[in-house]
This record gives C-alpha cells, sequence and structure tokens, in this order.
C-alpha cells in the first residue's frame, strides 16, 4: 500500500501530516545511462544529458522528512538512467538521505564492476555512505551491453558489506526468469537473501518499437484498481509524478522541484479527484464513459494496469473529444464525493 492511501478521506480531506505512514521517492538522477536497452521505458541513452540538481534533491529529501517525521522513517530510491555515471554525487546524496533517517536504494546496470578493486571500492564508499540495497537490473536487454562478470562482482561484494540485492529482471515471452539467470551466480549467492523483482516488459518509451506479439499480456487488467499512486518519482528534469511508471502522461504531472517545494507539490495528490479515482477503481472506470463516444478499449490487448492508464490518459491528452469525456467523468465524481461527504457530516452530527 503506497503512503497516500492511508488519507481515509481522500482528496480533500482536512488530515494532518499525520496521516502519512510511508513515504517512498524515486529520484531519476539523470537520464543519460551507458547502454541503449531496446526496452527503456525513460528512452535514456548516452546521448541524453539531464542531470538533477544536488541542491534541490536535497531540498526534497528536506522536505520528505518533515512530512514523515511521525513515521520516523522513509524511503528513497536513486535510478536512472545510470546513475554510477555520476558516481561522486550519488554518494553525495546518498549520505545525505541516510543523514536524514531514510532508507536508501538505487538501480543500477553495473556497467562500472569492471574488476574486484573498482567494484569493492564503490560498493564500500556507498555502504559507508549510507546505502541499504541495490537493485541490480540484469536481463535479456542489459545482457547485451553488461558482462556476467560485473553482476558476479557485485553480488560477491554487496554480499561481502551487507548490502541487499533486488534482482530485476525484465520479461517478454520466452525470456529467461529470474530463477533461470541467478543459476549463473549460485555459488555466490548461496547462502544470501536475494529479492527478485521481476516484471512484463511494458510497450512505453523505447519499448514502442518491439513488435506487439513479443508482449505479456493480462487479461484481468480492467478489473485492476492503481496501488502505485503516492510512489513518487521525480525525472531527471525535476518533473514530479505520482506513480512509478516512466513515460508518463502529462495530466499526471503535479509540477516541478525547481519551480514549487515538495511539500507543496505532494498536496496535489490529495486533491486530485482523478488520482481518487485510479485509487479506488482503477483506470478500467473511464472506459464505459469513452465507449459511449465511440472509443472502445475493450477490444484492446493491455500488459498491465499502468499501461491501460497510460493508454487511456494519454488519448485523452491528444483527442479533444475524449479530453472532454474525461473532464465530465471528473466533475461527477467530485459530486458524488461532495455528496457522500455531506451525508458523513449529517451522521456525525447526530452523534454530537
Amino acid at each position: 500500500m503506497s503512503w497516500i492511501q492511508s488519507f481515509q478521506d481522500f482528496p480533500g480531506n482536512n488530515q494532518t501530516q499525520e496521516g502519512i505512514i510511508y513515504m517512498q521517492i524515486a529520484f531519476m538522477l539523470t537520464d543519460k545511462c551507458n547502454a541503449l536497452c531496446s526496452h527503456c521505458i525513460t528512452s535514456s541513452s548516452p546521448d541524453t544529458g539531464s542531470l538533477l540538481s544536488t541542491e534541490y534533491i536535497c531540498r526534497v529529501i528536506d522536505d520528505a522528512a518533515q512530512l514523515s517525521k511521525n513515521q520516523k522513517r522513509f524511503s528513497i530510491c536513486f535510478t536512472g538512467g545510470e546513475p554510477f555515471l555520476y558516481f561522486d554525487r550519488l554518494v553525495e546524496v546518498v549520505n545525505y538521505g541516510h543523514q536524514k533517517k531514510a532508507i536508501i536504494s538505487c538501480v543500477t546496470n553495473g556497467f562500472w564492476a569492471v574488476s574486484d578493486k573498482a567494484t569493492k571500492e564503490k560498493i564500500a564508499v556507498l555502504k559507508n555512505a549510507g546505502l541499504s540495497s541495490i537493485g541490480l537490473s540484469f536481463d535479456l536487454f542489459h545482457g547485451k551491453f553488461i558482462s556476467v562478470n560485473n553482476i558476479k562482482r557485485i553480488l560477491k561484494f554487496s554480499k561481502n558489506f551487507g548490502i541487499r540485492i533486488a534482482f530485476k529482471n525484465t520479461v517478454l515471452k520466452g525470456s529467461l526468469r529470474a530463477g533461470d539467470i541467478l543459476k549463473k551466480f549460485e555459488d555466490i549467492i548461496i547462502d544470501t537473501s536475494i529479492s527478485i523483482d521481476e516484471a512484463r516488459c511494458l510497450p512505453l518509451g523505447r519499448a514502442k518499437h518491439i513488435s506487439s506479439d513479443k508482449f505479456l499480456y493480462n487479461r484481468n487488467v480492467f478489473q485492476e484498481k492503481c496501488n502505485g499512486v503516492g510512489d513518487i518519482t521525480i525525472d531527471a528534469k525535476g518533473n514530479v509524478y505520482p506513480c512509478c511508471i516512466p513515460d508518463w502522461p502529462e495530466i499526471l504531472c503535479l509540477g516541478n522541484i525547481y519551480q514549487n517545494s515538495f511539500s507543496e507539490l505532494i498536496t496535489k495528490i490529495r486533491n486530485n479527484y482523478l488520482f481518487n479515482i485510479l485509487i479506488q477503481k482503477g483506470p478500467a472506470y473511464f472506459l464505459p464513459f469513452l465507449l459511449k463516444e465511440g472509443y472502445d478499449f475493450t477490444q484492446k490487448k493491455f500488459v498491465n494496469k499502468c499501461h491501460l492508464c497510460n493508454e487511456v490518459l494519454k488519448l485523452c491528452e491528444k483527442d479533444k473529444s475524449a479530453g472532454k469525456v474525461l473532464e465530465e467523468v471528473l466533475e461527477k465524481w467530485r459530486k458524488i464525493k461532495e455528496k457522500e461527504k455531506e451525508v458523513a457530516n449529517i451522521i456525525l452530527s447526530w452523534y454530537e
């Protein structure tokens, strides 16, 4: 459950910050990457070059620490692109987050682990800075750019320094599963606790160019609610989004950390009826309304609810008629919620 779902009267509630139970923030430190993976949802590459300001990352961490002060913990993940391309900056912000009592992780493809010496040194520095875990991306896509030996070194020295590993594997039809890949490292990871983060490849970002028959589709996607709103992501340009799946529709953007404080941007989640619908009903809630106007999603295939959400909201952004449908649905939802609140207040008054 994401932290924002802890607000009982969402959106437009009058609870204080104490209603937050656990905040999770992902900083896309950069959109630059040494690799050019065909599945990359952020379309990162050696030719892109946005880089988050250290000063503004620290400002967000300060705000997050304040918002989470009564919960005594929050989590931060530094991702990319490839954050190890800017190692000194990565160490600096990891250390700052650790000082603010955050649980710190990062995601990497391991390009930097070219020798035992280099691997040991970097992991030691990050451990001392306060890093708790590493999300290690290695699959059929990353394997074209990264040596298996790099992955072995990271697994070995992470184990030695007590840094947890989350093995990240993105799959298409016929892809090797994480368990099969990890067999290559069984002599290293034995007696080690490794979590597996295995995800279906989404046809977003650069993966839009992958043949549609390669994806693993989900038949139950129309029944799924969103459990990701509240897992905040800040992209390499400072734009803030309420969920963790990049290639976002712009309608989801809360604003930019270079223009507004993080605390100000977070309030937009609580007061947004679109996010309220996604949490309580899921993106499929909009489909019957769109169908009446000739937009039929029921015959299409989707990888997961995030894929469906992306398709629905981007249609509403680019198509005026679909956008009008969205506005009408949100207005109806607003009236429903206001009526519910009115009834709830009447009931509460009976007991006063």
